[in-house]
């Protein structure tokens, strides 16, 4: 099989910024029907790195959807000029002969003589005009051409045997999704507020931070503010945690190591002071958690099983069994958190209804307001198994594939990831639940 990796097919579209309704209806018509569309550059990157990233975005784009007007046409100077050079590059050093600019007219504008090369002007070209009376019917018309495309794409990856790669928004750091109602949710996001002023603080890395709820969880993502600070989260959160724990256990060295960041002793000390306060408050915090969510699901159980014989001692052991112990000194683990394995001693005889009522609570009072179904879990199997390094970023994208309030772009772009993922099982899995799984994405997806 070829080993190369395309990113997934997706549309990319060159627009200025006066013409942000209408892009942003064009967007939605086409992420209706399945299509991804490239999430637009961070404008306060350098020049240098914004088109770095531009020019990979066009390059490895199926389609690219050139938008004009007037207003685009009236600036003498703008960033849209470089991405037309762009486009115009990309599309001169296309081999293939697929069908990939389609200039788009938002007003009564003319479209420019752009030579496109081998005897070829945009001016030429039919723009597809998306204003007037007609518009409707050419937008739709639009997205059928398009669509054709992004099909005729994904087939010809699929018969060369590509690998096929998410292209995440430009600048993406870390996501996780953390279910509403999940032991440790709360204390979560304050480590997360913890971690921000750590970064900025601590390590100097400009990151702008965004969170997303809906009734069934919360989204967090980081970003790059600039182009430099694209740095791996993951290994800082784990030396966050290491420094968070110097501050609970040993603060004289933990004012060192943080001293050697340029910051004053006496600012090194107050840091130090802060972080272990706010540990220590924590860590009462979550066995506090802990012990409460343990009695509510002891409650609820002496209602359901009052009318059969057990030992209020079994319970409570099954339960304490399945709830996390909390440790100070592990700061991050509320954020890997997996509900503990179903563990009975062997000296104790438990009948499967009171299994079952367990777990039932365990899932409802820990796990958090997403309950999985069958094809759900065995898609999480999968990716425990299967998932290697990407085992996070596709844990997120089942989870807010299952959640119904995800923003539409973010589930058409966890529905692709988490396609592409069962795709690549190839052997490993029976075809009949390759094909029951891609169903099931794609259903989730709420493609029309």
């Amino acid at each position: 099989m070829d080993e190369t990796i395309l990113l997934d097919a997706y549309v990319f579209i060159s627009y200025d910024i006066a013409d942000s309704v209408e892009v942003d209806e064009l967007r939605l018509a086409l992420e209706n029907v399945g299509i991804m569309v490239c999430p637009d550059i961070p404008s306060n990157w350098s020049q240098d790195d914004r088109t770095t990233e531009t020019k990979g975005a066009i390059s490895d784009s199926t389609v690219a959807l050139l938008c004009l007007s007037e207003a685009r046409l009236a600036r003498t100077k703008s960033f849209q000029h470089l991405e037309s050079v762009l486009l115009v590059t990309s599309l001169r050093e296309r081999q293939d002969g697929q069908p990939w600019l389609i200039p788009v007219r938002f007003d009564d504008c003319q479209v420019p003589d752009i030579d496109l090369g081998a005897g070829r002007l945009l001016s030429k070209m039919d723009a597809i005009k998306l204003f007037g009376s007609d518009k409707d019917v050419n937008l739709a018309e639009l997205v059928r051409i398009v669509q054709s495309i992004v099909s005729q794409a994904k087939r010809r990856y699929a018969r060369d045997g590509l690998r096929r790669k998410i292209q995440d928004p430009p600048g993406l750091l870390l996501r996780f999704y953390v279910p509403s109602g999940r032991l440790y949710a709360a204390e979560t996001t304050r480590l997360v507020s913890m971690f921000r002023d750590w970064l900025s603080g601590g390590r100097q890395i400009s990151v702008r931070y965004g969170m997303h709820q809906t009734q069934a969880g919360t989204v967090h993502e980081f970003y790059a503010d600039h182009y430099k600070d694209m740095v791996d989260l993951r290994v800082e959160f784990r030396d966050f945690a290491g420094f968070l724990e110097l501050c609970a256990t040993n603060p004289e060295k933990a004012a060192k190591q943080l001293a050697q960041t340029g910051l004053s002793p006496a600012a090194s000390a107050d840091v130090v002071a802060r972080y272990g306060r706010e540990m220590r408050r924590l860590s009462i915090d979550l066995q506090y958690e802990r012990e409460q969510r343990i009695l509510t699901i002891r409650r609820n159980l002496d209602s359901e099983l009052l009318d059969t014989a057990t030992h209020p001692e079994q319970v409570r052991h099954l339960v304490e069994a399945r709830i996390p112990m909390p440790t100070a000194l592990s700061p991050m683990s509320p954020l890997a958190y997996s509900a503990q394995p179903m563990g009975i001693p062997l000296a104790l005889t438990i009948n499967q209804q009171v299994i079952n009522a367990v777990e039932s609570q365990i899932i409802q009072n820990v796990e958090g307001t997403i309950n999985l179904g069958p094809t759900a879990k065995e898609l999480f199997d999968l990716i425990a198994r299967f998932g290697g390094h990407e085992v996070a970023a596709l844990r997120v994208a089942a989870q807010e594939l299952e959640d119904p309030g995800t923003r539409p772009p973010d589930r058409l772009r966890a529905g692709e990831r988490l396609k592409a993922f069962i795709w690549q099982l190839g052997t490993s899995v029976q075809a009949a639940t390759i094909s029951m799984l891609q169903s099931y994405i794609e259903k989730k997806m709420h493609i029309t």
